[in-house]
């Protein structure tokens, strides 16, 4: 009965979804785990600009002190014959002390030692939002892949239980022949075998599916125990982009040579500011205080003072030397990495422009193929009753309008899929 009763609770709380590509896209970019990890890190990256931007304001700072001494303060008079012949000792002070200050510090000018951190903090806040919109690509590719192979197993699903269903009247036919002594026993076992062999790869297809719906669910961040189908039509439309256009357009929109762009400006910030280590900075000071005694007086009072103080480094070891060559090192190895990482973008270009154009093409011609195996499966069944040909050649037609049917909700798949990978590739939907 507990058993019953969790089962009736788990289908209750079960949510059932309809989505095409673009829900399924947008549900994947707002629900996604690993992108919402990556939108806590644009804002973590966005605290640590705050941070540095902090450092332009001054900084103030109270405090407050309670000293008891041991012996009070105090003074020796030596010793001043005739008129004073001991010397004497005073007391100049109190064993207690009370003080309360407010401290203010504002920096004026430090060669550029607060302003360039800021100025690198808000750059690598925009670096993390590329890497976001990257993640937000590969997000995108792979909901288009699970969905596009979803549909098409669905489709070939549908055509196998189609088939297995023509060779069950099939069996039906041969064996009405049979009994009217038309058939061989033999043509009766044959269509036993095909439809049993028909019947195999349909449950294979069905765990497949779920497989695809299952990987589906998660990248959308939907429970697994939530019902989803999809809705969408394998179709097949060209799309006009030449390969050089396809390689401008990833230069021009990837997000990681956006990304390694702004390193390189980075690095030029951090050379810099190296570069000033050894240069002096200007700052104010000014602190108030309320303290007792004042003037050897036990007496509350409130002072003041304000200043102004330069730093001059005068050695540190070399280290801003070896802090130069070390970003002009780094420099090269950011400039060789972009090098790379644009024959890789470009390869990945071409990849994917070479793969559509084979979809496409495969696309055409097999949708054709479809209506010529559709019509030979229609004239073979008639010329079988009829008795001019075997039981032979109707299966060889059938599994003829099979092949062709899967292979076509295949290529279309592969095609809509390369589509998606060079959209993915070159940063930005094609039309």
């Amino acid at each position: 009965m507990r058993k019953l009763w969790i089962f009736v609770i788990l289908l209750v709380s079960a949510k059932s979804y309809a989505l095409t590509l673009e829900e399924c896209i947008q549900q994947a970019l707002g629900q996604n785990r690993l992108l919402q990890a990556g939108r806590s890190q644009v804002e973590a990256q966005r605290s640590r600009a705050g941070q540095a931007r902090s450092a332009f304001y001054p900084t103030l700072g109270l405090s407050a002190t309670y000293t008891r001494l041991g012996n009070a303060p105090g003074a020796v008079i030596p010793a001043m014959p005739p008129l004073f012949p001991n010397e004497r000792e005073i007391v100049t002070g109190f064993k207690d002390t009370y003080l309360a200050r407010l401290s203010l510090n504002a920096p004026i000018f430090t060669w550029g030692k607060i302003s360039q951190p800021y100025q690198i903090e808000r750059e690598r806040v925009e670096v993390e939002s590329l890497k976001l919109a990257q993640s937000e690509q590969d997000i995108k590719l792979a909901t288009s892949e699970l969905f596009w192979s979803a549909l098409a197993l669905e489709k070939n699903l549908e055509v196998r239980k189609k088939s297995a269903e023509s060779l069950e009247r099939h069996l039906k036919t041969v064996e009405n022949k049979l009994a009217f002594g038309q058939a061989t026993n033999f043509e009766q076992l044959r269509a036993k075998v095909e439809l049993s062999n028909a019947r195999v790869p349909i449950k294979e297809a069905e765990a497949q599916l779920k497989t695809l719906y299952d990987r589906l669910r998660n990248l959308l961040g939907l429970p697994i125990g939530d019902t989803l189908s999809l809705s969408g039509q394998l179709e097949f439309s060209p799309v006009a982009i030449t390969l050089s256009e396809a390689a401008a357009k990833a230069k021009e929109n990837r997000p990681e040579l956006k990304s390694l762009a702004i390193e390189r400006q980075v690095l030029r910030r951090l050379q810099t500011l190296a570069g000033a280590e050894n240069r002096p900075s200007l700052s104010l000071f000014s602190n108030v205080e309320y303290k007792n005694p004042f003037n050897a007086r036990k007496e509350w009072k409130l002072d003041w003072n304000a200043g102004a103080g330069i730093t001059f480094p005068l050695f540190s070891g070399f280290h801003s030397r070896y802090k130069v060559e070390e970003i002009e090192n780094q420099r090269k190895a950011l400039d060789l990495t972009i090098k790379e990482t644009e024959s890789q973008i470009e390869q990945e270009v071409r990849q994917a422009f070479y793969e559509l154009e084979v979809a496409a093409e495969n696309s055409t011609a097999l949708k054709e193929n479809i209506a010529l195996a559709q019509k030979a499966l229609e004239i073979a069944n008639v010329q079988y009753e009829a008795g001019v040909i075997t039981n032979q050649e109707v299966l060889d037609a059938e599994l003829s309008t099979l092949s062709a049917q899967t292979a076509y909700f295949a290529a279309v798949s592969g095609y809509l899929i390369a589509k998606a990978r060079l959209e993915k590739a070159v940063g930005v939907k094609i039309e």
